[in-house]
């Protein structure tokens, strides 16, 4: 807790601060409050009458606890009478704080009450009128996201919008996780659709896509769709596919506005751009989801020309996924209004691509003029269909092939297409000749192991993936210790418990480090070994592994045995030397005194 006595031992250090004028005087200061009580983020003046002309003051307000959350120190001017306003930080809790205003030895208190649960006409009404959208945003974005959302009641949609638009989409998705739907709705209809769809991708990036698809519902269907359209290509899909399980027919008003953008009102560059986008939007939902906005979009009031729009710029593989869907859905009356509105080459690509009971079941639905655009198709027959192998491993290529035979006595195109376990492969247009035939071929690759039906127009057929199942079962060594730079070797056991022979990229590696490499073949249900030898110089224990197995060796420690020692004569010598020359200076002095 910061004491008052702090403050004034600061101001006291702080005198040179303001001048030489500065000085401390006695007086009678009233303190007076714009509100006694006030909710966060609101404006709250103290005004200090009855001082003097350079007389320093100190401010300071503390918590319900007692603990200082505010200080500030000054001078008086000549008027004697110092304004001081403060935001409330929504940081601070409810209850009552105490002003503590100082001039000298004399302290002056008044308290007053943040309750933010006061309205906001009780609370100084229009006070953070005088704080700009930005100013608002700088206050509250370090709080947290309910005392945001709190903030945002206190306004109007558009102004809350321009509140927003200063704040990061982090901190807007937080708030999006706990807000009413609706009134966020309400706001960002007003925002800048970019920004909007910047949050948007912000929210499927933290997991908040129901979120964010309950919102679009609510909001105005043109804002949404301009936000939509602004958001990145997979995030968008994944919106819509949420927005379709809430509510499919909302959804589909919304998609209908998305694909209007491109068809009305813009120019060319732009509407080629959104064109674009949103062909890759609708080819990422899956055709369930597009089967139900289509049938839903085509019963909407003048709207079946939109679905046909979106014909026109998707895959032609999904767009046929998507009639088979409605046309399994018994949506003929859809499919024929839609169809009204198709351009007489995509017309005929989807007429040609479709099966023949499909294009029997739909033939009566449709106006004179449709059937007047459809392609002859001729006398086309198929047969042969030939898939080869019928077994394959995975990654494997396949090839399918099929004749088709042209009885007419005109040359014709027919479009042969290919479906895999009902879902549109791909789609091949070959030239046939009068009374002649042609062969189609196609050529599928599948990774997951299992059976897949082929069909080709009304022929149909199947072919069997098989898969490896390669793992290494053991690491064995053969020695556990060694000698420094003794090789040890390694086996290695690899098993294959899939149906069909593989190969497997083994590495072994020795502490970490990679020693050997290769790619082992193992028959299907067969199990074969491998050999190797490493070794270290290290003393220690060393890891030998490769996938998911291991092994411990260790290098030991070198035994060293001292040379033996040859005794040092050196100092005996040395002292014998002594002796004899000592013995021999004595003799003589001996001979010397004796003479």
């Amino acid at each position: 807790m910061r004491k008052l006595f702090t403050y004034s031992i600061l101001a006291m250090l702080l005198v040179s601060s303001f001048g030489a004028v500065g000085i401390f005087a006695k007086l009678d200061i009233t303190l007076t409050l714009s509100y006694d009580t006030i909710k966060k983020g609101y404006t709250q003046t103290i005004t200090a009458s009855g001082g003097e002309e350079d007389v320093i003051w100190m401010l300071e307000i503390t918590n319900p606890s007692g603990d200082a959350v505010w200080a500030a120190q000054g001078v008086f001017d000549e008027s004697g009478v110092l304004e001081y306003a403060i935001v409330i930080p929504p940081t601070l809790a409810d209850g009552e704080y105490t002003v503590l205003f100082k001039t000298g030895v004399d302290t002056f208190t008044t308290t007053f009450i943040i309750d933010n649960a006061v309205s906001a006409d009780e609370s100084g009404g229009g006070t953070n009128e005088n704080l700009t959208p930005e100013e608002i945003a700088n206050i509250y974005e370090p709080t947290n996201p309910q005392d945001i959302a709190d903030m945002l009641d206190e306004y109007t949609p558009d102004y809350a919008a321009q509140i927003l638009q200063y704040m990061a989409s982090e901190t807007i998705v937080q708030v999006i996780m706990i807000d009413d739907p609706q009134k966020l709705a309400d706001i960002f209809n007003d925002m800048n659709s970019t920004q909007v769809a910047d949050i948007l991708n912000t929210a499927v990036n933290d997991n908040a896509t129901e979120e964010v698809a309950t919102i679009l519902l609510d909001m105005d269907d043109q804002a949404a769709a301009d936000a939509l359209v602004g958001a990145t290509t997979d995030n968008a899909a994944a919106i819509i596919e949420a927005m379709a399980a809430q509510n499919i027919n909302g959804a589909a008003q919304t998609v209908e506005d998305c694909i209007k953008l491109f068809t009305q009102g813009m120019n060319d560059t732009k509407k080629a751009e959104i064109a674009a986008k949103m062909a890759v939007v609708l080819d990422n939902l899956t055709v369930q989801s597009l089967v139900d906005l289509f049938i839903e979009i085509a019963n909407l009031p003048q709207t079946p020309s939109t679905v046909a729009a979106a014909f026109e710029i998707m895959n032609l593989n999904i767009v046929l996924d998507v009639v088979s869907g409605m046309s399994e859905a018994s949506a003929w009356t859809e499919l024929s209004k839609v169809f009204d509105y198709l351009t007489t080459a995509t017309l005929g690509s989807i007429w040609r691509g479709m099966l023949s009971s499909e294009r029997q079941t739909l033939y009566p639905y449709l106006t004179a003029a449709t059937i007047a655009r459809l392609p002859d198709l001729g006398a086309y027959t198929l047969s042969e269909l030939s898939i080869t192998p019928a077994a394959v491993e995975s990654g494997k290529p396949v090839t399918v092939t099929v004749k088709v035979t042209n009885a007419a006595l005109e040359a014709g195109t027919y479009d042969a297409v290919l479906k895999v376990n009902g879902v549109t492969q791909e789609s091949k247009s070959v030239n046939v000749a009068a009374s002649g035939s042609a062969t189609v071929s196609f050529t599928v690759t599948k990774t997951t192991a299992g059976t897949y039906t082929v069909a080709v127009g009304d022929l149909s057929g199947s072919f069997k993936v098989t898969a490896a199942n390669i793992s290494v079962t053991k690491v064995e060594l053969s020695k556990t210790t060694v000698k420094a730079d003794e090789t040890v070797t390694v086996t290695v056991t690899l098993e294959n418990t899939g149906n069909a022979s593989g190969t497997y990229p083994l590495k072994l590696t020795l502490d970490g480090s990679e020693k050997q490499s290769e790619s082992v073949t193992v028959a299907a249900g067969a199990t074969t070994t491998k050999t190797y030898t490493v070794s270290s110089s290290v003393t220690g224990q060393h890891t030998v592994a490769t996938g998911s197995q291991s092994a411990q060796f260790t290098v030991e420690a070198e035994t060293v045995i001292p040379p033996p020692t040859t005794p040092d004569y050196t100092i005996y010598i040395l002292g014998g030397v002594v002796i004899i020359v000592a013995a021999v200076a004595i003799y003589f002095l001996f001979l010397k005194k004796k003479k």
